[in-house]
C-alpha cells in the first residue's frame, strides 16, 4: 500500500506543475507559481512567499546570525530583505554586496573553481563570535587581524 500511495503523490504533485507557464515565465514569481509553490506543497504562490519568508524568523534569532545577501539576487532581491528587522536585532549581522547573484560569489583568489570567498567570511565571524564569547580557541591568523573586519577587493565586510 505505502508504495501506490507514494506512486499517487508523485503523479499528483507532476500533474500540479504547469509547464506550459513555467517556460513562458516573464518573472521570478510566474515561475515559482507554476512549478517552485507547487514542489513545496503550498497552495499558492503568495502563502509560499510569506511562509519562507525569513522576516517571520528574524525577530526570534538569539543567536550569532550572519547574513550575507547580495544585492542583485534575482532569487532573493534585494526589496525583500527584512534590512529594518536585522538592524534592530543585534543578534544579526547583515553583509551585502553589490554583486554575486543567487549564491553566486565564486571570485577571490581561488575563484571561479575553489572556494568561494563567503567560506573566508564566515570563519572569521566564527571565530570572532568565539574570541567575543570567549568560548573556543582562536586561529593563530584571526588572533592576528582585528575581530570581524574582512575586506574582498572594494568591499569592506565587518562583523562584531
Amino acid at each position: 500500500m505505502p508504495q501506490i500511495f507514494s506512486i499517487f503523490v508523485i503523479v499528483t504533485v507532476i500533474a500540479a506543475y504547469d509547464t506550459e507557464r513555467a517556460l513562458k515565465a516573464a518573472t521570478i514569481r510566474d515561475f515559482d507559481d507554476a512549478i517552485t509553490r507547487v514542489a513545496f506543497g503550498w497552495s499558492s504562490v503568495d502563502a509560499y512567499y510569506e511562509g519562507s519568508s525569513s522576516s517571520t524568523v528574524i525577530p526570534k534569532v538569539e543567536i550569532p546570525l550572519l547574513v550575507i545577501q547580495a544585492e542583485d539576487d534575482p532569487i532573493a532581491p534585494k526589496e525583500a530583505v527584512p534590512y529594518s528587522l536585522l538592524r534592530d536585532n543585534h543578534h544579526c549581522i547583515l553583509v551585502t554586496t553589490p554583486t554575486g547573484g543567487h549564491l553566486g560569489w565564486c571570485s577571490g583568489p581561488q575563484g571561479p573553481r575553489g572556494a568561494p570567498w563567503t567560506d573566508a567570511v564566515v570563519t572569521e565571524y566564527l571565530n570572532a563570535v568565539l574570541k567575543i564569547s570567549g568560548g573556543g580557541k582562536v586561529s593563530k591568523e584571526a588572533a592576528e587581524e582585528p575581530a570581524g573586519v574582512w575586506t574582498a577587493t572594494t568591499t569592506t565586510h565587518q562583523t562584531p
